[in-house]
């Protein structure tokens, strides 16, 4: 078994399960309330958490995305592109 580190770094990317869950009780409160200042008031929470939210997937793909160019950099001076980029790493260069 991975460790949570060991995964996020095969995956490139981490699970935002929890603040997602997060957002859609926000939403189910938002459709429930009954008078308007508690709408208002579970519209301004759920808006609140959708910005965390969109802002965590923002800086996780430009983080995965300077992996990858990290990677093409390295590949590039080593000269070996097909095998840093695509993982094949059977294929004799």
């Amino acid at each position: 078994m991975l460790s949570k580190q060991a995964q996020n770094a095969l995956i490139g990317w981490e699970s935002h399960g929890p603040t997602i869950i997060k957002v859609s009780s926000r939403t189910r409160a938002e459709n429930a309330s009954r008078t308007r200042a508690e709408n208002a008031n579970a519209q301004a929470e759920y808006t609140e958490v959708n910005k965390q939210v969109k802002r965590c997937n923002r800086t996780d793909k430009r983080k995965y995305v300077e992996g990858l160019a990290t990677t093409a950099d390295k590949a590039a001076r080593e000269g070996n592109m097909t095998k840093k980029l695509y993982g094949n790493n059977s294929k004799p260069e």
